[in-house]
């Protein structure tokens, strides 16, 4: 199965408080991926902040992967 695990953009969302938010990476997403692969699925993890993709970008990224899965990182 091909999954696609995406952390969304959150600098929009935060406005001014962003300088002070960081840029973390998604652990969490990363220890999940991690798993599928072992137990052989083909995952990739998309974190929108780090690769600076707006949401054009990412359907086009999800277009691209084809997916049969998609998980949305939310808190």
């Amino acid at each position: 199965m091909r999954i696609i695990l995406i952390n969304p953009l959150y600098k929009n969302l935060y406005g001014e408080m962003q300088s002070t938010l960081g840029l973390f990476p998604p652990l969490g997403l990363a220890y999940i991926a991690s798993v599928l692969q072992s137990k052989g699925h083909t995952a990739r993890l998309l974190d929108m902040e780090a690769e600076s993709l707006d949401e054009e970008g990412l359907i086009a990224e999800i277009s691209k992967f084809a997916p049969d899965l998609i998980g949305i990182y939310s808190s």
